[in-house]
């Protein structure tokens, strides 16, 4: 007959369930605990172990092949990213004065401010030295009477507008247009195409891109402003251009 043995000395799970340890005198259990001892593998060192058996060649080659698939990555998402056309938009246009006579300071341009105020539109804030004189009389078809100003709005230095007096009013009217609405010469204030004195000394432009065909490009926009002043009696006096960009 085989007579019970109790286990030998030693730290066991403590049976009241704190998961720690207690130790056994071998007959019984002493007031000794400790905390159970972590189960978790060391490294081991073997992953070590097995990189430096690989032969010299094949080091090398494995981390050249991450650094080159990494580096494809980028270049597929640098490449595949949405172009931001208008990166390069500047807040203000620098004006000078072209060769000929000088423009008085009523129509001297003083600052142009360029905007994007919505989705897809250009806004020109044109502000002169002096208030401006008064709009001309007459018609495009008759001949204005006065001092005539025109506006030629170009991209990355191609014009795509040019904007003129409109009859009888402050405000402005496209005289040519260039891109897949050529010709198109009515303003659009309900697709952001207007132009107008908003106060006297300012002229404020909003163009629609996509109407000119342009809403695709880099914006980096540049202003020509024309200035003449025209008599009753058909004489005119032109001045010298200024140019904003």
């Amino acid at each position: 007959m085989t007579v019970p043995t109790s286990p030998p000395a030693g730290w066991f799970a403590d049976p009241d369930g704190s998961g720690g340890q207690r130790y056994w005198d071998g007959a019984k259990w002493t007031t000794h605990r400790r905390a159970a001892e972590s189960t978790s593998a060391r490294p081991s060192g073997g992953v070590r172990q097995r990189w430096l058996a690989l032969p010299t060649a094949l080091r090398f080659l494995i981390p050249t092949a991450l650094v080159v698939i990494v580096g494809v990555i980028g270049l597929i998402a640098w490449t595949t990213s949405p172009t931001d056309y208008w990166a390069r938009l500047p807040k203000r246009l620098s004006c000078q004065t072209q060769d000929g006579p000088r423009p008085p300071t009523s129509i001297t341009v003083a600052t142009v401010e360029a905007k994007r105020p919505r989705k897809g539109v250009l806004e020109l804030l044109i502000r002169f030295e002096q208030p401006l004189p008064q709009s001309p009389s007459g018609s495009r078809a008759k001949g204005f009477v006065g001092y005539v100003l025109t506006y030629s709005v170009a991209n990355n230095g191609k014009k795509f507008a040019e904007l003129g007096p409109e009859q009888d009013t402050d405000d402005l009217a496209i005289i040519d247009t260039l891109g897949p609405n050529a010709g198109e010469t009515s303003m659009r204030p309900d697709r952001d195409t207007t132009a107008r004195r908003t106060s006297s000394d300012t002229v404020q432009v909003y163009l629609e891109l996509k109407r000119f065909g342009i809403e695709n490009e880099v914006v980096n926009p540049s202003l020509t402003l024309d200035a003449q002043f025209n008599t009753p009696s058909t004489t005119t006096v032109k001045f010298a251009p200024q140019l904003c960009q």
